[in-house]
């Protein structure tokens, strides 16, 4: 059961830092990209500033820092390893 939560909360957070990678955003820029709930984005976009992923660069809008488009190029590129080993 844990795993399951961790695996959501990953690829939520892995959603919102996508939608940063192209500059910032507000709020309802992050609902309507990424389709997650207010609930989740805000949870999200917390812990993401907490581990400096993500940080507020004015009233409502995030963007993603230097550490945070390193972690999303890394799982980018840990995702198309595995797609291309299953599509062996």
């Amino acid at each position: 059961m844990q795993d399951v939560k961790v695996i959501k909360m990953l690829s939520s957070q892995g959603k919102i830092l996508y939608a940063l990678s192209d500059g910032p955003k507000s709020l309802s820029e992050l609902l309507s990209i990424t389709g997650l709930s207010v609930g989740t984005i805000y949870y999200n976009i917390k812990e993401l500033i907490i581990h400096g992923f993500v940080i507020k660069v004015s009233k409502g809008k995030y963007s993603i820092t230097k550490k945070g488009l390193e972690v999303l190029h890394r799982i980018t590129k840990e995702l198309q390893t595995v797609t291309q080993s299953s599509t062996r």
